[in-house]
C-alpha cells in the first residue's frame, strides 16, 4: 500500500472510531456539508457533526511525518469563513494518532492550538469558536458542551 493510501485508510479508521465512540455515549452523528473556501464543485463534508449540540468535528489522523500536519492552518481558516454560525457553535479539529506527542508533531499541535485562539479573539464576529484539541481531551470537553452529557464518557 503506498503511503497516501496508508494514510487515507489510517484517517478513515480513526474517523470510525471517533463515530464508534460518540454513538456509544449516546450521540447521533451525521456529516454537515459546506462550500469550501477552495470550493469546486463539490461540496466539503464535515467528518461528524452533533447537530443538537451544534458541534462539528474534523478528524486528522497521523502516526509518523506526512502532510496532514500540514493542512492544520487551513482548515481553521476554512472553519472561520465557510461554515455557517446557525449550524455551528464549536467546530472542532482532533488529532488522533502518535505523531503529536512529540517533536514536530507536538510542535505543530501545539501552534494550532494558538491559530484558533488567536481567530477566536481576533478575528470572530459571532459566537462560533475553533477548537484544536487530541481524542483524550476532546472526550474530556465533550460533556462540557453537550445537551446529550453522559456521566461516563471514557
Amino acid at each position: 500500500m503506498s503511503q497516501g493510501a496508508n494514510a487515507n485508510y489510517s484517517g478513515a479508521a480513526f474517523e470510525g472510531d471517533m463515530c464508534g465512540w460518540l454513538r456509544k455515549h449516546g450521540h447521533k452523528t451525521s456529516r454537515y456539508r459546506y462550500k469550501a473556501l477552495w470550493y469546486n464543485k463539490q461540496l466539503n463534508e464535515t467528518d461528524g457533526w452533533l447537530k443538537e449540540d451544534r458541534i462539528m468535528i474534523e478528524c486528522k489522523n497521523q502516526d509518523v511525518n506526512g502532510t496532514a500536519d500540514q493542512k492544520f492552518a487551513a482548515v481553521l481558516m476554512d472553519a472561520h469563513y465557510s461554515i455557517d454560525i446557525d449550524a455551528c457553535k464549536h467546530y472542532v479539529l482532533v488529532y488522533g494518532g502518535s505523531w503529536w506527542e512529540y517533536g514536530r508533531g507536538l510542535n505543530i499541535y501545539n501552534n494550532a492550538r494558538r491559530i484558533a485562539k488567536d481567530i477566536n479573539e481576533k478575528f470572530s464576529v459571532d459566537d462560533k469558536e475553533i477548537h484544536v484539541m487530541k481524542f483524550d481531551e476532546f472526550k474530556k470537553w465533550l460533556p462540557l458542551h453537550s445537551k446529550n452529557h453522559v456521566e461516563s464518557m471514557t
